[in-house]
């Protein structure tokens, strides 16, 4: 509930945390963007901007990344939630944890019955050849508010290359432009 709730100071989640959470799910979405769709909301937050929001972007390449930024919820999901045809992952910023059909088992075709389902069963009877990994996080480079700063004023003062490219600026920019252009923020009334 400080300035950054207010947006005559350009606040609310979309300008805070936006750019960053946005530039991930383009590097997840590895595509050009068909199309958008974006919920804003104010649920807790004592300014007149939003504290919630969600985006979901389709890809020219048929992924959807659904990504979510909320100071108003009670109980926080991991980080990352990838799901895929064969498996999952998930990321807290510490671990990686990953659950995948191993790559070598061939899969039968799975075919709908008309039927009534049995009891018993749902789904293919296949016995599945489960993988699962759990990863430590840690960055070679660790980029983060204490090392970005050094490395935006070599680029300014020494010409040496900033590691956010102005292209994947400009795309986050289009994005959170579009946001703003299709989203008005809904005021949530938590007092009824």
């Amino acid at each position: 509930n400080d300035w950054q709730t207010l947006a005559k100071f350009g606040g609310g989640q979309l300008l805070n945390w936006g750019p960053h959470i946005i530039d991930h799910a383009l590097h997840f979405l590895e595509s050009p963007i068909k199309n958008i769709w974006s919920d804003l909301k104010r649920v807790a937050a004592g300014g007149d901007t939003e504290d919630h929001v969600r985006i979901i972007l389709t890809g020219e390449n048929g992924r959807n990344v659904d990504l979510e930024i909320s100071g108003g919820i009670a109980i926080a999901e991991p980080v990352y939630m990838v799901y895929g045809t064969r498996g999952s992952l998930t990321s807290d910023e510490k671990t990686i944890t990953l659950r995948y059909i191993n790559p070598s088992q061939k899969l039968s075709p799975v075919e709908a019955n008309s039927g009534t389902p049995g009891a018993a069963n749902y789904g293919n009877p296949e016995e599945l050849d489960w993988i699962e990994e759990t990863i430590p996080v840690a960055p070679e480079d660790k980029v983060d508010m204490n090392t970005i700063w050094p490395k935006l004023y070599s680029a300014i003062r020494k010409g040496e290359p900033f590691p956010i490219t102005t292209d994947e600026a400009l795309a986050v920019m289009k994005i959170i432009s579009q946001v703003k252009a299709d989203s008005p923020c809904v005021n949530i009334d938590m007092g009824k």
